[in-house]
Order: structure tokens, then sequence, then C-alpha cells
């Protein structure tokens, strides 16, 4: 039988890699609505909701306009991540002129995101600077950057450096996203280490604050990790 130290690094590198199915976003989609439905009453019926900007991607797609489909994944690209519904984004990035993404932080942001979950690292670290590029002078960006640093030292697997990353990070991180994605890696990496009630309280810190960012894939992770 496994260590528990051994079990801990095999849930980070699991809650990083494995590939997001619709099927699985789905299941944990309904789970999670369960627990906070107040956070998407409506949200299929807004002119400007996830479902009808995806379909609208698609359309535009379809009919050969790569630059609309850019400009309308840009927009929606935010939400797909918040539900956990990355494989879209992964099936979207081939398709879309990669010079105009790149003017997008939204989704140079989304495609980092998926990438990292998918091991696929060297891809989410260019994301990664092209994004800082965009947003140096922008502080409404600060805590998406300092999640996505985070994310990526955990996806390295080396425990020394995720402890730095946090450490440096967490402090300087303000909004529920942030924290909510710095606490699920804590906890983590806490895990990793076999400390189990230290980890249960990061844990429950992070569903706190995914919970009232309305991020759906960080509820998530916290789930599978514990």
């Amino acid at each position: 039988m496994p260590e528990p130290s051994q079990r801990g690094r095999r849930g980070i590198s699991q809650y990083l890699r494995q590939r997001p199915s619709r099927s699985r976003e789905r299941s944990s989609g309904l789970a999670l609505r369960k627990r906070h439905p107040s956070r998407v009453a409506g949200a299929a019926f807004s002119p400007q909701s996830p479902e009808r900007l995806t379909r609208d991607v698609e359309r535009a797609l379809r009919s050969g306009d790569r630059v609309r489909a850019t400009s309308l994944a840009a927009r929606v690209a935010r939400d797909l991540v918040k539900r956990g519904e990355l494989q879209t984004i992964l099936d979207w990035m081939p398709k879309l002129p990669q010079l105009a993404v790149e003017q997008h932080a939204e989704l140079l942001w989304a495609a980092a995101r998926a990438f990292t979950y998918t091991h696929q690292l060297e891809r989410a670290q260019h994301c990664l600077q092209r994004l800082r590029v965009l947003v140096s002078d922008d502080r409404a960006w600060r805590d998406d950057l300092l999640a996505l640093e985070g994310l990526l030292a955990t996806a390295s697997e080396d425990l020394a450096t995720i402890d730095a990353v946090i450490r440096a990070n967490l402090p300087r991180a303000h909004s529920a996203y942030g924290l909510g994605i710095l606490f699920n890696l804590q906890g983590g990496a806490a895990l990793a280490r076999a400390h189990f009630e230290e980890a249960l309280g990061h844990f429950d810190r992070a569903d706190r604050c995914n919970a009232r960012a309305g991020n759906w894939l960080g509820l998530s992770a916290t789930l599978a990790l514990r």
C-alpha cells in the first residue's frame, strides 16, 4: 500500500493531468449547482449566456469567420474556465488564428489554464508570458497572474517550488478567485506531505472563496482532492 505522501503526490498530479471530458464537466457541474443554485439561476436564458456565445463561436468557425470567432471566444473564455469546460477551449485553439488570440487577454488566460490542467506546460508558459505583456500595467489582472503562476508551479510537482510560489503569491492575492486557487494549491502541497488536517483547513478556505467567485472548476478540484 502506498505511503500517504505518495498518495498526495498522485492526487496533485491527477488533479492537473486529467483531461476534462464533457461528461465529467456535466456531472460535476450538476452536483455543484445543487449546492449553490442561486449562482447559476437564469444563466441559460441570458442572450449573452455562455451557452449562446459558445454556439456563436462554433457557427463563426463553420462559416470561416475566424476573426469573429476569436472575438466571441474571448467574451466567453472566462466563463468556460470557471465552469470547467476546458475541453472547449482546447478544441478551439487550433482553429483560431494565433496572432489574433494573442491580442485577447481573456483567451490567453483561458488557454494557459487549459494547457496547464492538461500538462502542456510549454504552451501554458508561452500563454502566460504573452498575457504578462498585454496586462502588465493592469492591476485588475494581478490575481489571475498570481493564480496562473501557482498552477504552473504545482504542475512541476516540485514541492520546494510550489511552496516558494505560494509563499510569494498568497499575500499579494485579494480576490475570491485568486485566493481560492492558491488555497487549493496550498492544500495540495500539505496533502503531499501527509499533513491531512492542515490540508483540510486550506480546502475549506478554498471552498468558501471559490463559491464566492463562482469558480466551479476550483470547487470540483477541491472535491477531487478531498
